[in-house]
């Protein structure tokens, strides 16, 4: 009887238990039955991730800290982590757990990735790009695509362009069906102005038998700077027909292609360009203007005056220069000429220096900004020619600033004063280097060739190519709409009337 009832009390004491190591009855061992550890750890990240998508961060944790219970040595519990601490504003502890996850795991392809997209979200672009690269070169790495897809990203947004380029053809190379690697990288060529190369990228998307409001909207902006009207229409209809709730639609319905990425993207580019070249450091030695003193010989008199220097300019013009105020220890002096003997037969002066008469010294006004004068709205075709007939006619051109040449001035300390380099002067003004210049002449300091006359059976594309411009750029300069007809005689502006300035 006592046996009958062990028996319940002993299947009530097992009940509760993973495992068995005996079969009942005998001393037997039988293989153990445990849980895996490790699947259910990654059961809970998965949960907690989940959570973590809802904005349930609570759940989120406490399921990461179970799995972290479970499986403390396996990587994917600690870089879940750091996603997390990432999402709830805790960067220091994210990174923290990154480096635990890669502690436990150096060659972890996955970690590499995370941790890399995470160096670039906080601005270390080098650091991340390192950890990009490690995660593509392991042999075993399947999502190669998607690490380089990364690094183009982080490289935009370190402004290396040429790199983030170099890294999309990659990422499409190893993985022709990533549209997000495709679309990327038609909008970067966008960005860069090589429009050719962009509408290539986007055919071979659609030969691909892909389609997406992305594509038309980049496709739309392609054909509208390339100046192909017709075909920029069809896309725009395809935009607003086939998505009209999307937001690329939003943008081209309402007339707000700024606020889109693709636009952001190419001022970015734009802006790092201008960046580029003020930060580049120019090592050349611009050599100052000599200026020359000659003396004359006095002519025979017991005392002659002393003779002033003068100054001889580039242009061959000489002038009395005014004696600048000067520090005590530098005071200035002036040459005078005497002759030793009234009798003497030598004609052959000899030179005195003496400390000038403060009633002689004149000083000179305080050095002020050079006055720029701007000429009246022109045609820019040529500076003197007749008044401009804009094709808008609610448009003024703007005005071209000029300098006159004043006396002791050349190109070059025109050059000097303003900031502007020779060669600009030079092509403005329709001038060889050797040409001497007459005091008064106008000294244009912008180009002046500011507009651009509209001939027979001219497109816009047809003016912009002429004048190194877009066709965009036309279209916003003039405030024309793409269906504009141009008017032979009439002329375009070919600069930026809000930009044209000094």
């Amino acid at each position: 009887m006592r046996k009958v009832l062990v028996l319940p009390l002993t299947l009530l004491g097992l009940s509760g238990c993973v495992t068995q190591t005996t079969y009942l009855g005998s001393e037997k061992p039988v293989v153990e039955n445990k849980v895996d550890t490790i699947d259910a750890a990654k059961t809970r990240i998965a949960l907690a991730l989940q959570y973590l998508t809802s904005g349930n961060t609570t759940q989120a944790k406490f399921n990461l800290e179970r799995a972290a219970d479970m499986a403390p040595e396996l990587p994917e519990v600690h870089y879940s982590f750091a996603h997390y601490y990432q999402t709830v504003g805790e960067d220091a502890l994210a990174k923290k757990a990154y480096l635990k996850a890669l502690d436990i795991a150096p060659n972890d392809p996955n970690t590499l990735n995370n941790y890399g997209a995470f160096l670039c979200r906080v601005g270390e672009y080098a650091q991340a790009s390192e950890q990009f690269l490690k995660a593509i070169a392991i042999p075993s790495y399947l999502r190669v695509a998607q690490s380089y897809e990364n690094l183009a990203l982080c490289s935009i947004k370190a402004n290396n362009f040429d790199a983030a380029e170099q890294h999309l053809r990659s990422a499409v190379n190893h993985n022709g069906q990533r549209q997000s690697a495709m679309l990327l990288l038609a909008q970067l060529l966008y960005a860069k102005s090589d429009l050719h190369q962009a509408l290539q990228v986007l055919k071979v998307y659609e030969n691909k038998g892909f389609i997406s409001a992305q594509s038309a909207f980049l496709q739309y902006l392609v054909e509208t700077r390339m100046g192909r009207i017709e075909q920029a229409e069809l896309q725009r209809k395809t935009l607003l027909q086939t998505y009209p709730t999307s937001v690329q639609a939003s943008w081209v319905r309402d007339n707000t292609l700024a606020q889109s990425d693709v636009e952001q993207l190419r001022e970015q580019f734009r802006q790092a360009q201008i960046q580029a070249l003020t930060n580049t450091t120019d090592d050349r030695i611009v050599q100052q203007p000599t200026i020359k003193v000659t003396r004359k010989v006095a002519e025979k008199s017991n005392v002659t005056a002393a003779s002033e220097p003068q100054t001889i300019t580039a242009s061959g013009t000489s002038l009395r220069p005014q004696i600048a105020s000067t520090r005590a220890s530098e005071s200035p002096v002036i040459a005078k000429t005497t002759n030793t003997s009234s009798n003497s037969s030598n004609t052959t002066g000899v030179v005195q220096f003496y400390e000038p008469d403060p009633t002689e010294v004149v000083f000179s006004r305080p050095t002020s900004l050079p006055e720029v004068t701007f000429s009246e709205n022109t045609a820019a075709n040529s500076p003197s020619s007749v008044q401009t007939r804009l094709l808008n006619p609610d448009l003024m051109p703007p005005s071209v600033p000029y300098h006159v040449l004043q006396i002791g001035e050349n190109l070059f300390s025109i050059s000097v004063k303003y900031n502007i380099k020779m060669s600009q002067l030079l092509e403005w003004n329709a001038l060889k280097e050797s040409e001497r210049l007459a005091i008064g002449s106008k000294i244009y300091l912008n180009n002046p060739r500011i507009s651009a006359q509209i001939q027979a059976g001219d497109s816009l594309l047809d003016v912009a190519n002429r004048h190194a411009v877009m066709v965009d750029e036309l279209m916003r300069w003039n405030k024309l709409t793409p269906d504009v007809a141009l008017k032979e005689g009439y002329s375009l502006l070919v600069v930026d009337p809000t930009n044209y300035k000094l």
